[in-house]
């Protein structure tokens, strides 16, 4: 788009990155929670698949964080008069 600026775009694709890890890593649980019932397998198998999956969550809520704090940790166009 035209006008944005290098900071700008550096961000939209680490947004789209942090979409990525947490969309991903639900689809993964998901489906590692279906083939887990399907083939039967045992609870420490998906405790650990629950565990990777609680991982991912946390990556992508600290790649939300760091994003928020890159761009100055609030809106800076909300209409409040701090």
């Amino acid at each position: 788009m035209a006008g944005r600026s290098e900071n700008d775009e550096r961000d939209a694709r680490e947004g789209r990155r942090v979409m990525i890890v947490l969309a991903g890593t639900g689809i993964l649980w998901v489906l590692a929670t279906e083939i887990g019932k399907t083939y039967d397998w045992p609870m420490r198998v998906s405790a650990f698949f629950d565990i990777l999956a609680l991982a991912g969550f946390a990556l992508g809520l600290w790649m939300t964080y760091q994003l928020w704090r890159r761009r100055g940790g609030t809106d800076r166009n909300d209409g409040r008069n701090d």
